[in-house]
C-alpha cells in the first residue's frame, strides 16, 4: 500500500510539474503574439498585471492621444492604462470621452509610468470611486476639477514623465 502511495503522489507531481510548463509556454506564446487586434486577453491560470478585457472605445481613444504602438504594446503603462480604466475604473465612461477621460487616462499612464505602486503617497491614488483631483494633495485642481498643477517632488517617483502629461490641460 505504501507503494502505491508513492507511486500516486509521484504521478501528480508529474502532471503538476508538466502543466507548469505547459501554461508558462502558453502564457509566454500570448505575449509575444501579434496584437494587431484587440481582442481579450483571457484570464490566466496565475495572477499577471495584464487586463483580463480591453473597452474598444476606450482603447481607440488612447491610441488616438497616444498612438497604436504604445497602447498595444503588452505591459506598457499605456496598456496597463487602458486596461484599468476598462476593467477597474468606475467613472471612465464610454459614452464620455472628452476633456475628463483625457485628463484621467494622463494620470493613470503617469502612475503606471513613474513606478506609482512604489511611491511614497498611494492610498487613493487609482481609487476608482474618486475624481484624480481626490486621489493625493499633491494634485492641485480647480473648481471644475481640471488639473492645474502636480508637486511629487517627494514622492519616490522613478522613470520618465511620459508624454501623456501633455495631454493635462495646463500641469504647472
Amino acid at each position: 500500500r505504501r507503494s502505491i502511495a508513492l507511486a500516486c503522489v509521484a504521478v501528480a507531481i508529474i502532471i503538476a510539474v508538466i502543466t507548469t510548463v505547459l501554461v508558462r509556454k502558453r502564457d509566454s506564446d500570448d505575449q509575444t503574439a501579434d496584437q494587431g487586434e484587440v481582442e481579450p486577453v483571457f484570464p490566466t491560470t496565475t495572477p499577471t498585471m495584464q487586463p483580463t478585457f480591453i473597452l474598444e472605445d476606450i482603447f481607440e481613444r488612447a491610441v488616438e492621444l497616444s498612438g497604436r504602438e504604445v497602447v498595444e504594446e503588452l505591459g506598457s503603462p499605456h496598456r496597463n492604462a487602458v486596461g484599468w480604466l476598462s476593467t477597474v475604473d468606475q467613472l471612465a465612461t464610454t459614452s464620455e470621452l472628452g476633456p475628463a477621460f483625457v485628463q484621467r487616462y494622463a494620470m493613470v499612464v503617469m502612475f503606471f509610468s513613474m513606478g506609482g505602486r512604489d511611491w511614497i503617497d498611494t492610498q487613493l491614488w487609482l481609487d476608482p470611486n474618486l475624481q484624480e483631483c481626490e486621489w493625493s494633495t499633491a494634485i492641485f485642481c480647480d473648481s471644475l476639477n481640471a488639473i492645474n498643477g502636480l508637486d511629487f517632488t517627494r514622492n519616490n517617483l522613478e522613470g520618465t514623465i511620459p508624454p501623456a502629461i501633455d495631454l493635462l490641460e495646463s500641469p504647472e
